[in-house]
């Protein structure tokens, strides 16, 4: 984005702009979605949309931003080492409600780099909380467990995803937490 244009993106003609990206992307590559065929589908004028962002990226960059500041608002209202059923629930619910969304940036076929961000914050929020717990692992141990946790649930919220979201939120949250309480209880402070 460029520090340029300090217009709000969250008003209307933004809010329309961006539900449209997401629903040209569910359909096609970012690469091949051009301005004039967002501006058509978003129903503003070509002099709004500039108004309010430079370009296609530009709006694709906004709303990977605030994808991120939502999941990591949610996962900083949780200690990241427990990941327990309230922790995934929280998550899940925020995806299913934004389904269209998180389908867009987060299918297989996408290039987003929103789940590396996810995860490079989740890890060093982890590696952090987990010096809280006054139980002592070597560090490689802990980045160990990490990978675990988290590649074994990515991709069962990747699955989910990609399949249209068809199981409840909460069951998933509640399976995916009970494989992680199973598969590493005895070494985390897992906490309900």
């Amino acid at each position: 984005m460029k520090e340029t244009n300090q217009k709000p993106r969250n008003g209307y003609s933004a809010r329309l702009i961006k539900d449209a990206l997401v629903s040209l992307m569910l359909e096609e590559n970012i690469e091949t979605i051009t301005a004039s065929a967002l501006i058509e589908k978003s129903g503003i004028s070509r002099g709004t949309f500039y108004n309010v962002f430079y370009d296609i990226n530009d709006v694709y960059e906004t709303i990977e931003n605030e994808l991120f500041l939502n999941i990591t608002d949610r996962l900083n209202r949780n200690k990241i080492y427990t990941m327990d059923a309230s922790f995934f629930k929280e998550i899940m619910l925020h995806i299913s409600t934004n389904k269209d969304y998180y389908t867009a940036f987060l299918s297989e076929n996408k290039k987003s780099g929103l789940l590396e961000r996810i995860i490079s914050f989740v890890k060093k929020k982890f590696l952090d909380e987990w010096k809280e717990t006054g139980l002592s692992l070597k560090e490689e141990e802990l980045k160990e467990i990490f990978c675990y946790m988290t590649n074994g649930s990515l991709g069962v919220i990747k699955k989910w995803i990609d399949e249209g979201m068809r199981q409840s939120p909460f069951e998933l949250a509640d399976f995916i937490s009970s494989v992680n309480e199973r598969a590493i209880g005895s070494l985390l402070p897992i906490t309900k």
